[in-house]
């Protein structure tokens, strides 16, 4: 089995974690729609740690809904690739077993609303604490950035750790009889991954004579 390398890991994770900041702004919008508050608010928060408090009293323009995407997708890629660098430091056979890194997903998802909400909001950015829900922002945390900025990563571990892996399903899905069983053979001894039997089709049947 090959092993990911660290810069590989950290790569895919910076990849999943830009991915994630749609999910994470789209779970904002769902939220702000259960609150009856119009699809930009979202985007005002945002844009508020850079501009100040202001924002959220305006009317939510281009240039606000600019700047708060920019500064989502600036944090979701960083907070993605911090990800990547803590996984990277963990054995294969843990960080391959997708269930344990789901849920490390969500863990880290849980720490970041703390850090950015419950710490350095209440600390510097007041008026974002009081306009939100907490055990809303803790669920859009998890469920819509953590866990499939995990999910995404581990997908991608999996295909870097086992390099071959698609390429050999696609001959064992194609080919037939003595070739698929000479492919898979020989596939297996490369890669020292161990193939299901072959599901060879049935016998044709003809009409008995007459």
């Amino acid at each position: 089995m090959t092993i990911a390398s660290r810069g590989k890991i950290i790569r895919e994770a910076t990849i999943g974690g830009l991915l994630a900041g749609g999910s994470f702004a789209a779970g904002q919008i769902l939220v702000a729609a259960t609150g009856s508050q119009p699809p930009g608010t979202p985007w005002q928060h945002f844009a508020s740690v850079l501009m100040g408090s202001h924002v959220l009293q305006g009317w939510i323009g281009v240039g606000v809904v600019f700047v708060g995407a920019g500064f989502n997708f600036a944090l979701a890629t960083v907070f993605g690739a911090i990800f990547g660098f803590v996984v990277s430091t963990v054995r294969p056979r843990i960080r391959d077993d997708m269930k344990l890194q789901i849920a490390g997903g969500a863990l880290y998802g849980l720490i970041l609303w703390v850090i950015n909400y419950e710490i350095l909001g209440s600390l510097f950015f007041p008026w974002m604490v009081r306009a939100i829900n907490p055990a809303l922002q803790a669920a859009v945390h998890v469920l819509f950035y953590g866990v499939p900025l995990a999910t995404w990563l581990s997908l991608r571990i999996r295909e870097l750790e086992v390099p071959g892996v698609h390429e050999l399903r696609h001959r064992y899905q194609t080919s037939t009889g003595a070739e698929q069983e000479f492919r898979i053979e020989r596939d297996e001894e490369e890669l020292g991954i161990r193939m299901p039997p072959p599901q060879l089709p049935p016998p044709e049947r003809r009409p008995p004579a007459r």
